[in-house]
């Protein structure tokens, strides 16, 4: 079954993309990580009861994400730079088991916040996929079970010309109408109801690759069962 956060994300999506992306990628839009969502654990009337919230933010049942070091999400060891529309595969790992993760969101942007690029995951198609792609410029969870500790994705660079890329992702710890927000790469261990140093949404490092030049060769995402020869 599709998550509540999916089917409430995928109605409200083109309400919450820029307006730069809105006239490129149509109808099926990716949620843009940043936005107000959830609720400031402060602002529970009742804390017991994720319904109590004071805000009228989206999804302010659960708590609003922060960032913190119990996510991580990284490329290949050392890369610091990308070649335009090469295959990079990038790894989501959960470092503590209790914080294993229902839904999740992941995209990239330019300096200016248009999201660019492609994603695919190894485990994104027929009835057992965990995550789909409601646009080739982000992906995001496909049901509501929770997923794996380590979880490995694909993702295209964008063409020439694009500069700078950023990675973001948010993530959804706890059952539906409940849980928290997380944001990946923090510098604080912040679980539950805590409130990083300093307010929302805390300090990272944020997980960023330049530009690099042409590759002389060409990428190809082959299917399944295909090998690089045909």
């Amino acid at each position: 079954m599709v998550s509540a956060w999916c089917v409430t994300a995928a109605i409200l999506l083109g309400t919450h993309m820029r307006s730069t992306d809105a006239s490129s990628i149509g109808p099926s839009a990716c949620w843009n990580i940043g936005d107000p969502i959830g609720c400031d654990p402060r602002n529970f009337s009742n804390p017991s009861n994720p319904l109590t919230c004071k805000e009228k933010t989206i999804m302010n049942w659960a708590g609003k994400p922060a960032y913190t070091n119990a996510f991580e999400l990284k490329g290949p060891t050392g890369k610091t730079s990308y070649e335009p529309e090469e295959w990079i595969t990038l790894v989501l790992r959960v470092k503590i088991y209790s914080l294993k993760y229902r839904g999740l969101i992941i995209l990239a942007t330019a300096d200016d916040g248009t999201m660019v690029g492609e994603w695919k995951s190894a485990v994104d198609v027929g009835k057992s996929r965990m995550f789909w792609a409601p646009h080739k410029k982000c992906i995001m969870h496909a049901h509501a079970d929770p997923k794996p500790l380590k979880m490995t994705f694909r993702y295209k660079a964008p063409p020439v010309g694009t500069g700078r890329i950023t990675f973001k992702a948010m993530i959804k710890v706890g059952p539906a109408n409940d849980g928290y927000f997380y944001y990946p790469n923090g510098v604080e261990k912040i679980i539950g109801p805590q409130i990083p140093t300093g307010g929302f949404p805390g300090a990272h490092i944020p997980f960023q690759l330049t530009e690099g030049p042409v590759a002389p060769t060409s990428w190809v995402m082959g299917d399944f069962s295909e090998s690089c020869f045909e």
